[in-house]
Formats: structure tokens, C-alpha cells, sequence
């Protein structure tokens, strides 16, 4: 039996810094060779180096997004099935990186209307149909869809909140909690309610998709039943 050392990589860092030309020899003579500055190496799903790669690992998990949600909106299943298969098999793509991968609002905002702009363009959603329906639970009258951005802000509070609570008992949280100083989303050290945090109230969207002259109506015909 061998052990792949041509599939082996060491990296060193001190002081923050990559160690260059740091060498690992083995007892059998065999040398495993450093890292580059651009090589990187997948951990937990995602590529790291020095750090993660935030860039590269967003372009890779919108990429792998986009093609499952082909895969569902090219199937013949029927919208409820559409519904629940976007929610259980594309969604969650994302969902593993909140928390860790730094998404501001606006790529959010991006990747909701990659949903919509894929349903028109598979003849899944009308052009001209309301907006706030896709988002709206079934109940309400709408499609059912996952809202995104209210899906990450809701985990960036839950893991702020168990990080905070483990923090008074462990001290390995609360020193994380200390450390954390905008180093990741969580932004532990800061106690206060965080502007990713915010949520869309279903209200809110109800109150709009009714406002609206047109479309207006299925809300109001709906509330007469």
C-alpha cells in the first residue's frame, strides 16, 4: 500500500505570512511540497488558503444554483411540485454558506430574482404577474417559494444567538465571540441587532400585492371566499 504523497500539500503561515519553500520531509525520504500563493485546498466545502475564498466560492455556489434550477424548471412537473423541489434541492445550495460566506443584501436580492427571471423565462411565471406572490405562502394565495433574503438573515440571527447563549458557559465560544470582529457575517463581538438581520414582514408583501390596481383583485376575490 502507498500513500499519495504527489496528492499532498503543506501549508505554513506564521505571524499571518506564507512560509515559502517550507518542505516536509517524511521518514521514507519523500518530501511533500508547499502551497502556492494561489493554490487553495476545499475544506468543509469551500476553498481555502490563507482564508476562504469568498469570491470564487460565491461564483461557484451561484453556478451550481442556477444549474439545479434548470434541471427542476426544464422538468414537467407541475408548479406545486416546482415549488417544492426549488425549495428542497436548489435553496439549500445556499443555504450550507450563510453564516460563513459574506453575502450582502444586494447578491440576495440577485439570486431571488435569478428565481423569477428563470420562471419567465421557462413559462413558469407570467412577465407581468405580481412579484410578491412567489414568496407568499400557499395559504396566503401565493406560490410558496423560499424568500432568500429573509432565509439568510433568519440563520445569521440563529447562529448569533446560539454563539451568544454558549458564549456564557463555554470558553471557547465566548472567545470566539470576542475574536469576531466583523471576521465573519455573524459579527459576534457585537451584541446589537445587525442590518442582516432584517426581515421581510409576509404582511408587507400581502399589503403590496393588494395594493396594486390589477393584480389587486385575486387578493380581493380571495378574501371574499
Amino acid at each position: 500500500m502507498q500513500f499519495g504523497v504527489d496528492k499532498c500539500k503543506i501549508l505554513s503561515i506564521k505571524k499571518g505570512k506564507l512560509v515559502h519553500n517550507s518542505y516536509y520531509a517524511l521518514n521514507n525520504g519523500e518530501t511533500i511540497e508547499p502551497m502556492n500563493e494561489i493554490s487553495t485546498y476545499k475544506y468543509l466545502g469551500f476553498n481555502k488558503s490563507r482564508q476562504i475564498q469568498q469570491k470564487q466560492t460565491k461564483i461557484d455556489l451561484t453556478t451550481k444554483f442556477k444549474h439545479r434550477l434548470n434541471l427542476i424548471l426544464k422538468s414537467e412537473l407541475n408548479s406545486r411540485n416546482i415549488v417544492k423541489a426549488i425549495n428542497t434541492f436548489a435553496i439549500p445550495v445556499l443555504t450550507y454558506s450563510f453564516g460563513i460566506i459574506n453575502w450582502s443584501q444586494t447578491d440576495l436580492q440577485k439570486l431571488q430574482r435569478t428565481i423569477h427571471t428563470k420562471h419567465t423565462k421557462f413559462r413558469k411565471h407570467h412577465p407581468k404577474s405580481c412579484i410578491q406572490r412567489l414568496t407568499l405562502p400557499r395559504q396566503e394565495g401565493g406560490r410558496g417559494l423560499i424568500d432568500i433574503h429573509n432565509l439568510h438573515n433568519k440563520q445569521i440571527t440563529t447562529l448569533r444567538q446560539y454563539f451568544h447563549t454558549k458564549s456564557e458557559h463555554s470558553a471557547l465560544h465566548r472567545h470566539a465571540s470576542e475574536k469576531d470582529t466583523k471576521l465573519t457575517p455573524l459579527n459576534l463581538h457585537d451584541r446589537q441587532p445587525q442590518t442582516n438581520e432584517k426581515l421581510t414582514d409576509p404582511k408587507q408583501k400581502i399589503a403590496t400585492w393588494a395594493g396594486k390596481s390589477l393584480h389587486g383583485r385575486h387578493r380581493y376575490h380571495l378574501c371574499q371566499t
